[in-house]
């Protein structure tokens, strides 16, 4: 009997655990700190996720709860940050695939809007919901202005461009 009060105990304590990774990525319901990780934090091979209660390097990345992460060992932003757990990369992925950053809004996307005063100084938009620090704002609040030419006057503190901007701009 015993035996199976323990077995029980351990399934219970996996899945557990399981569960916990899970919401590591998706909490709180709705908009979870790893999706509503600005694309300037991504592009410097930085993450958010979930953790309750968040102490110590990193928490109160723009929510008490939400704890700032790298996803790359080599990001400058690294510092005495933990790792990003698993599902932190594993979501920007899915998310980079669509290529949602340079087609969206649905109706007209920041990057088809780009003018083309912009494109000839090496500059570019894409979306970025929320939307915070330098670029944000440029012609909508979720645009953000990005350089695609490293050399380009006006990047300054700008984040560079997601490789979509540039591959839409260079069509049209």
């Amino acid at each position: 009997m015993k035996f199976h009060y323990l077995l029980i105990v351990s399934v219970f304590l996996v899945e557990f655990n399981q569960a916990s990774k899970w919401e590591q990525c998706h909490l709180p319901p709705g908009r979870s700190c790893t999706s509503l990780t600005p694309t300037s934090t991504k592009l410097e091979g930085l993450g958010v996720y979930y953790e309750e209660p968040c102490h110590g390097a990193g928490c109160g990345f723009f929510k008490p709860y939400c704890r700032l992460c790298w996803i790359d060992p080599n990001a400058p932003g690294k510092m005495d940050r933990p790792p990003c757990p698993p599902c932190v990369s594993e979501h920007f992925k899915e998310k980079q695939s669509a290529n949602s950053q340079c087609h969206l809004p649905s109706e007209r996307s920041c990057t088809s809007l780009t003018p083309t005063s912009t494109k000839l100084e090496g500059l570019g938009v894409y979306y970025e919901e929320p939307c915070h620090g330098a670029g944000c704002g440029f012609f909508r609040p979720y645009c953000r202005l990005c350089w695609i030419d490293p050399k380009a006057p006006g990047k300054m503190d700008r984040p560079p461009c997601p490789p979509c901007v540039a591959q839409i701009l260079n069509e049209n």
